[in-house]
């Protein structure tokens, strides 16, 4: 649809303004980064011109796709809108507006949660420097899950590709014992806790190829947090590979596996390390 390139290119260029924002100590010339957010901005009005336009056509893969610009368009907002610059939280400003605007537009579609069929309210691909290699399957193609580096490559779990039949998620929280003479104890909150995501799942080569694990070792091994984001539109936020165990059964002659059973386990990143 005419939209997407146009959102597609929204959220490229908002990305890279997102991670000019993220830095601790900000380049002395930003003007490229307010360039850019002023360019998602106005190319983000454009689309919902051709969005009203076409409300009706908005279901299924293409809702979807749309849902995960704006949860990009989002992100990016959250980020540059934190921007130590007040030149660039002022053109983050525009986005804001403009990414509201498309909210709008959507209607329904972007609350999905709340119909709990088709989706979730945020969903985002990945903030992306400038000269980063992208996955070129289309947008609104169905993926599982999707691990996202903040300078690195995109791996998708995907049915007939690798693919995890079990998701887990712990949330913990800091409730501290205090105790009180000739009284039970009391409870107190001190912090919200960490949170972790594990992932189980079974590949068989024959039919899904080599080199998948292979691929999550490397993103593991910058030592950088990714991106989680499901299929259906939502955005687990940023977190850390902090595991990645596997096994090889029914082996080869020569030793390759027909089978690898593995699983994952993630670790939430604190969203605010960057102002500590």
């Amino acid at each position: 649809m005419d939209f997407m390139p146009l959102l597609q290119v929204a959220t490229q260029v908002a990305g890279r303004s997102a991670a000019v924002a993220n830095m601790r100590i900000l380049p002395r010339d930003i003007s490229v980064a307010i360039k850019d957010t002023r360019t998602a901005a106005e190319l983000t009005q454009k689309a919902v011109g051709l969005i009203a336009s076409a409300g009706e056509l908005l279901d299924g893969p293409n809702a979807r796709a749309v849902s995960r610009s704006a949860g990009v368009l989002q992100l990016a907002v959250q980020d540059i809108t934190r921007s130590t610059s007040q030149a660039l939280r002022e053109a983050g400003a525009w986005l804001d507006l403009s990414h509201g605007a498309l909210k709008k537009s959507m209607g329904g579609v972007l609350d999905m949660r709340s119909a709990g069929v088709n989706g979730a309210i945020r969903a985002r691909d990945v903030l992306f420097d400038e000269g980063i290699r992208r996955d070129e399957t289309p947008i609104a193609k169905g993926f599982l899950l999707e691990i996202a580096a903040e300078k690195g490559r995109i791996f998708r779990f995907a049915l007939g590709q690798a693919a995890f039949d079990r998701l887990s998620r712990s949330s913990q929280y800091g409730i501290q014992s205090q105790e009180r003479l000739t009284r039970t104890p009391a409870e107190q909150a001190v912090s919200k806790g960490g949170e972790t995501i594990k992932i189980n799942g079974v590949i068989y080569l024959a039919q899904q190829g080599t080199g998948h694990l292979d691929t999550l070792r490397e993103i593991a091994s910058a030592l950088k947090p990714v991106t989680l984001t499901t299929g259906y539109g939502q955005s687990f936020g940023r977190w850390y590979i902090t595991h990645i165990e596997e096994d090889q059964e029914f082996l080869f002659t020569d030793g390759a596996p027909r089978k690898q059973t593995f699983n994952m386990e993630f670790k939430r990143y604190g969203e605010d390390y960057q102002n500590v």
